[in-house]
């Protein structure tokens, strides 16, 4: 799990015209697009004041260049415009999962077919996530 909290004491100097929610969404679309083997899940938590977003398949979590260089990327620019927001980036092999995902979205190559025993084991679901799926 990789976490990112920006204690910044500074105030936006531009306005924001959409949430950090709709900026993270509009981030992962891309993602997923680019990097079409991959599903990713969002929460956010109130209460630690956080947006939380898991990766899977983890293999690219942990090992992809490619995927560490787009999330340094992200991580730079959500800071850049939300300077008090926090961000962290999970897999599905970490021990804190998402609990309640507000949407998945999924590349057009993450195979969802993958039989029970090549699958982690789920974490914590609570609530029916919201699902979008490219074809």
């Amino acid at each position: 799990m990789i976490c990112y909290r920006n204690n910044l004491n500074t105030t936006l100097t531009t306005s924001t015209v959409i949430t950090p929610k709709q900026y993270i969404l509009k981030e992962l679309n891309a993602f997923v697009k680019a990097f079409s083997n991959v599903c990713v899940r969002y929460e956010y938590n109130e209460r630690a004041d956080i947006h939380f977003v898991e990766v899977t398949p983890s293999g690219i979590f942990h090992d992809s260049e490619a995927y560490i260089a787009w999330e340094s990327e992200m991580w730079d620019k959500f800071v850049a415009e939300y300077p008090r927001e926090s961000i962290c980036f999970t897999s599905d092999d970490e021990q804190d999962g998402i609990e309640n995902a507000e949407f998945t979205l999924r590349g057009i190559g993450y195979a969802r077919n993958e039989s029970k025993a090549q699958r982690p084991a789920p974490v914590r679901r609570k609530a029916k996530a919201q699902a979008i799926e490219y074809a």
